[in-house]
């Protein structure tokens, strides 16, 4: 008998748009000119920290995956404001 997976087709789907929220937000972060008042250690930091959250969250958890998504495209829209 076949396994049925627990993702719904939606949830792969939110899933996939999230990390391509990450890739997009780690790309603008890369492209802010330094003047922008945060040290390379910081952007390094937060790009770093980006990286780790969307790689650990929780693939069948779609709460903790929206909201992930919901916090980068807060920032995209911060920095492309």
């Amino acid at each position: 008998m076949a396994q049925v997976s627990a993702w719904r087709v939606s949830d792969a789907t939110a899933y996939d748009q999230m990390r391509a929220d990450a890739a997009r937000l780690c790309g603008l972060l890369l492209r802010v000119p330094s003047g922008d008042g945060k040290s390379a250690d910081a952007r390094a930091e937060e790009l770093a920290g980006i990286r780790r959250d969307a790689v650990s969250v929780d693939g069948f958890d779609r709460r903790a995956i929206d909201a992930l998504a919901s916090r980068f495209r807060a920032r995209i829209a911060e920095l492309s404001g």
